[in-house]
């Protein structure tokens, strides 16, 4: 029979990130360089133009709530000077990295005035106006297309044959009707004719299946079918509903 007291099993102060928040905080420090975390084991970041609310729900518990304003720099200390099986203790002003026996990192905490922060308040969306599945297949092959043609936006479109599909058009130049371009079809729903315009800096999203929802209030919504992954991202101001 245990003889712990209730005071004696306190939350603990040390976890070993899982390789899904390694992945997760990686993506986050493409949108900021800084993060706020506070605990539990949900994650949210926010990018400098607010255009972009990324929130996820990672399988370890953060002990307390701390801030790092260069979570690159942070992410490259330990996938270059630690093991996979390093186990991070939450001090009160700094983290300490427990490489094995022989090696310890102390990296300090600093302030989230130092970067953008995400709202307390819940994004909501007031009319889900169109509706389509994206696989993380071809969230790869946008990116690809994107980046071969060195685009800034991509577009999302009825098709002008059916009903039921929708259209995501990659463009070389959006502003040249002549300019090269590359599409995919992939079956939807949506109220009304409409031609939403994302910024491709704005569509940083790890590779996943996704529902996306845009409305016609100017948001959109990628959630992974995990429901444990979920970007809010605005749509340009050249889009039309």
């Amino acid at each position: 029979m245990s003889n712990t007291s209730p005071a004696a099993a306190a939350v603990t102060t040390k976890i070993q990130l899982s390789p899904q928040a390694i992945r997760v905080l990686g993506n986050f420090s493409s949108l900021n360089s800084g993060i706020a975390i506070k605990p539990g084991q949900n994650i949210r970041t926010m990018n400098s133009d607010r255009t972009v609310l990324a929130e996820a729900i990672v399988p370890d518990t953060f002990p307390t709530a701390f801030a790092i304003p260069d979570l690159r720099q942070l992410l490259n200390v330990m996938s270059s000077l630690c093991d996979k099986q390093a186990i991070i203790e939450f001090k009160e002003t700094h983290l300490v990295i427990e490489n094995g026996s022989d090696s310890n990192i102390e990296y300090y905490y600093g302030s989230d005035k130092l970067f953008i922060t995400p709202p307390d308040k819940q994004i909501t969306i007031s009319t889900e106006d169109i509706f389509f599945s994206l696989s993380g297949d071809t969230v790869q092959k946008i990116n690809k297309a994107a980046s071969i043609f060195g685009s800034d936006s991509i577009s999302i479109h009825p098709d002008p044959n059916h009903s039921d599909i929708i259209q995501i058009t990659v463009h070389s130049n959006i502003k040249n009707t002549t300019a090269h371009t590359w599409s995919i079809s992939l079956p939807g729903s949506y109220k009304k004719k409409f031609n939403a315009i994302i910024s491709v800096s704005n569509l940083k999203i790890l590779v996943d299946d996704y529902e996306v929802v845009i409305s016609h209030s100017g948001i959109s919504k990628f959630e992974n079918n995990a429901k444990t992954l979920k970007y809010f991202i605005a749509t340009e101001a050249t889009s039309t509903f």
